[in-house]
């Protein structure tokens, strides 16, 4: 925007604070173009993947709705080692003892709204995307994501980024990436763990691996979102569109990205 030949607010800061839809709406441009780019790759791509999809399909709905409403706090890691007793109690042979461990399990679980209960409506967390493979073919790779874009232009971040940035550091180590990643590995972190634990009970019929990727207003990337454009590349069939002609790419030679 410019005012009398003046560019007013290039970063986008005010508009943000203006318009708290625009973050949202940036967010779902990002996810539908990853989408279009891993399709064209040659995979499978799934937006908003369900969370019993994600476990096997042991899970009821309502018992996913109360151990992984979203959110963070306390009782979250409490839920995390309910789900991993529940699931073992899923996993156990048909009897009567079965059927009362996971009636005693479910009373220990935390209750789920009225509102919520009234609507039919469970909500639980789930991520932004599932990116998969078709290989191997007896236990296809899965990446599941989610997503996120900082702006680390904003006041509450200038200071220490450009303390950062003029250290030399790592644009994708500095606080506005750390403090998101380290968000999602919180709110993440049980549904992982159990995750990985249905893998090692042979329950999926896939291999599933999970990244955060975090892509800064600027145009930095993470770790993890270099290796979700490695893992596209890596589905990537010589049948379909070429990567210098896809309509959003990642350069990987410094590690910022063009879109």
């Amino acid at each position: 925007m410019q005012c009398a030949g003046v560019v007013i607010d290039p970063a986008g800061n005010h508009a943000l604070l203006c318009h708290s839809g625009l973050t949202t709406r940036k967010a779902t441009l990002l996810e539908r173009a990853l989408e279009r780019v891993f399709r064209k790759a040659g995979g499978k791509a799934d937006r908003q993947p369900p969370s019993t999809r994600l476990l096997g399909d042991i899970f009821p709905k309502e018992d996913l709705a109360a151990l992984f409403p979203g959110g963070l706090n306390l009782e979250e890691k409490k839920s995390g080692a309910l789900a991993l007793e529940l699931a073992d109690a899923h996993l156990m042979a048909p009897s009567v003892t079965k059927d009362s461990v996971i009636d005693e399990i479910r009373q220990r679980l935390p209750a789920v709204d009225e509102k919520v209960q009234e609507a039919n409506y469970y909500n639980t967390i789930r991520f932004d995307l599932c990116l998969g493979a078709s290989f191997p073919a007896d236990a296809p790779r899965q990446c599941h994501l989610d997503h996120a874009i900082v702006h680390e232009t904003s006041e509450s971040y200038q200071e220490p980024m450009i303390a950062h940035l003029e250290a030399g550091e790592d644009p994708s180590t500095s606080m506005p990436f750390r403090r998101t990643e380290t968000a999602k590995q919180r709110r993440f972190g049980a549904l992982i763990a159990l995750t990985r634990h249905l893998e090692k009970q042979r329950i999926l019929d896939f291999q599933p691996f999970f990244l955060f990727p975090v892509i800064s207003a600027l145009g930095y990337l993470n770790q993890d979102a270099t290796k979700m454009v490695r893992w596209m590349r890596t589905n990537r069939s010589p049948r379909v569109v070429p990567l210098h002609a896809w309509p959003m790419h990642f350069p990987s030679t410094n590690g910022v990205a063009t879109l």
